[in-house]
C-alpha cells in the first residue's frame, strides 16, 4: 500500500496557550481601531493590517488535539468530485504495489518467483529508495499550486513503470540486467511518490475538504482500496507468468484512466496561501517533532516483508498470496471501522502501538519452520492484528499532523511526514533483507527478524507517549 505522504511555512505560531495570531484576532474583534493602527514608543506606525489580512488567519483558534477550525468548502462536493477523491485513494496504492513502494506483497511475489531475486536483493531494491532523500527534502519547497500538474505526471510515470515490470517478467535479459532494472525502478517509483504525490494529494486534502470527509476518505477509501489489493495479491499468488504480465498491463491502464479525474480535485484558495517564510515554523512544533518521530518508528518494523520472511525462514511451505492477503485484510478492517474523531486520536495511537508490540511478541513461541494447523491460524491472526494496529497508529498520526497544519504549512508538514515515513520504511526494509538471511536456521528463542519487530514496537510505545493528548 502506498502512502501519501508525507512548502511554504507560516508565521502563525500556535502554542499551548493560543497563538500570536489568535491573540491579535481577538484584539481586532473587540478593539478594531487599536488593532488597525499599531505604533512604537515614538508613535511611528508599525503596521496597518487590512481586513483581508486578518481573514487569512483561519486557524488561530485551533486546539492542540482538534482539527482545524476552518469552515468546509463554500459549495458541497459534487458526485464527480467525491468519486475522483475516492478513486485516487483506492487506486494509487495498486499502482505502487508492483514497484516496491512500501515493500508491497505483490512486488515481493513477483521479485521472488518471476524475477529470481534473493531476499537480500529484494531488501536492497526497496531500501535503496533512500537514495531519493535529497530530492524529497527539496520537494518541501514545491508550491501547492503545482499539485494538479504533479499528479498527472505521477500517474503516467507509475503506469510506464508497471509496463516495464511486465516486460521484465518475460525475461528480456540476463539476471544482472533484471536485478539492476528492478533496483532502478524501485528508486524512481519512490522518487515519484515522494516528490510528485506526497507534495500534492494530502496537502490538497488538508486545504480543500473538511476534516470529517478527509478522515472518511483516508479510512473508508483505504478500506475499499484494500479490497482491491486483496484480490490482486491472491490472483498474483496463483497466476501464471503470462497472467502476471497481463495484470501489470492492467495496472498501467488504471493509471492512465486516473488522469481525467485529477481535474475534479479542488484547488486551494490562492488568497489563503501566504508566501514562504524562511524564519517561521509550523504550529505545534514540539508535538510535530514527536509525531514525525512516531511515524518513522511505526514503519521500521518490516511487517510487510513477512512474505519474504515466511518464504525463506519462517514458513517455507506457506502460500505467499494468502500471507500477502492477510497483511492487507488487517489494515482494511481497521480502516473500514475507523470513525472520524478530533478528541481521541492520541488514545487510538497508544492502543495501536501496544497492540503492535503484543503481536510481535506473540510470534516468539511458534516453532520454526512453522508446522501444524493451529500455529498456521495463529500466524494469520497475528498478521491481521499487526497490520490493523499499524493502520490505526498511522491514521491517527496522519490526522494529528493535519490538525496542526494549514494552507501555509500543509505542504511542508505533510511532505516532511512522507519523507520521514518513506525513509525509515526503506531503511527498515533494507535491514530486513539481511535480518531474514540471519534468521534462516537461527537457534535463538526469537530470531533476528522477530527481535526487530519487538524492538520497533517497544520504541513506538515510548515515543507516542511523549505526544500531548
Amino acid at each position: 500500500m502506498s502512502r501519501s505522504g508525507f512548502r511554504s511555512v507560516s508565521s502563525v505560531l500556535t502554542t499551548s496557550h493560543g497563538s500570536v495570531a489568535g491573540q491579535f484576532a481577538c484584539d481586532f474583534s473587540s478593539h478594531p481601531r487599536r488593532a488597525l493602527r499599531r505604533t512604537d514608543a515614538s508613535g511611528r506606525v508599525l503596521e496597518q493590517p487590512s481586513e483581508k489580512r486578518s481573514s487569512s488567519l483561519p486557524y488561530a483558534d485551533r486546539t492542540m488535539t482538534g482539527s482545524p477550525s476552518h469552515v468546509p468548502p463554500a459549495t458541497a462536493l459534487s458526485a464527480a468530485e467525491r468519486f475522483s477523491y475516492f478513486a485516487f485513494v483506492v487506486l494509487v496504492p495498486l499502482l505502487g504495489a508492483p514497484l516496491a513502494v512500501n515493500g508491497a506483497a505483490i512486488f515481493q511475489i513477483i521479485a521472488l518467483e518471476e524475477l529470481g531475486l534473493t531476499s537480500r536483493q529484494v531488501g536492497i531494491a526497496v531500501g535503496l529508495g533512500a537514495m531519493s532523500i535529497p530530492f524529497q527534502i527539496w520537494a518541501i519547497r514545491v508550491p501547492l499550486r503545482l499539485a494538479h500538474r504533479n499528479l498527472r505526471i505521477f500517474v503516467n510515470a507509475m503506469s510506464a513503470m508497471c509496463l516495464i515490470i511486465a516486460w521484465l517478467i518475460t525475461g528480456p535479459g540476463s539476471k544482472t540486467f533484471i536485478v539492476t532494472s528492478v533496483i532502478v525502478i524501485a528508486v524512481l517509483a519512490e522518487l515519484a511518490v515522494s516528490v510528485l504525490f506526497a507534495t500534492s494529494f494530502q496537502p490538497l486534502l488538508s486545504t480543500t475538504i473538511d476534516p470529517q470527509f478527509r478522515q472518511r476518505l483516508n479510512a473508508q477509501g483505504r478500506a475499499a482500496g484494500g479490497l482491491a489489493a486483496i484480490g490482486f495479491v491472491i490472483v498474483i499468488g496463483w497466476a501464471s507468468t503470462s497472467a502476471r504480465v497481463g495484470i501489470m498491463i492492467g495496472l498501467a491502464a488504471i493509471g492512465v484512466a486516473l488522469t481525467p479525474a485529477i481535474s475534479n480535485l479542488r484547488r486551494p484558495d490562492p488568497d489563503r496561501i501566504l508566501a514562504p517564510s524562511s524564519t517561521s515554523q509550523p504550529s505545534s512544533d514540539r508535538e510535530l517533532k514527536w509525531i514525525f518521530a512516531a511515524i518513522g518508528i511505526s514503519v521500521i518494523p518490516a511487517w510487510p516483508f513477512f512474505v519474504t520472511y515466511a518464504s525463506d525462514a519462517f514458513w517455507p511451505s506457506a502460500n505467499l498470496g494468502l500471507i500477502g492477503a492477510a497483511l492487507v485484510i488487517g489494515g482494511l478492517g481497521a480502516a473500514a471501522m475507523w470513525r472520524p474523531t478530533t478528541s481521541d486520536l492520541h488514545g487510538r495511537a497508544r492502543i495501536g502501538a501496544v497492540a503492535l508490540l503484543c503481536c510481535a511478541v506473540a510470534l516468539v513461541p511458534l516453532n520454526t519452520p512453522l508446522t501444524g494447523v493451529v500455529s498456521e491460524f495463529a500466524v494469520y491472526g497475528i498478521l491481521l492484528g499487526a497490520t490493523a494496529a499499524g493502520t490505526v497508529v498511522r491514521m491517527s498520526l496522519l490526522e494529528m499532523a493535519h490538525a496542526r497544519s494549514d494552507e501555509t504549512t500543509s505542504v511542508a508538514v505533510l511532505t516532511k511526514l512522507d519523507v520521514i515515513a518513506s525513509t525509515f520504511m526503506q531503511l527498515g526494509f533494507l535491514a530486513a533483507g539481511f535480518l531474514i538471511e540471519l534468521s534462516v536456521g537461527s537457534n535463538w528463542a526469537a530470531d533476528p527478524f522477530q527481535l526487530s519487530l519487538i524492538g520497533g514496537g517497544a520504541l513506538l510505545v515510548v515515543v507516542i507517549a511523549q505526544i500531548d493528548g
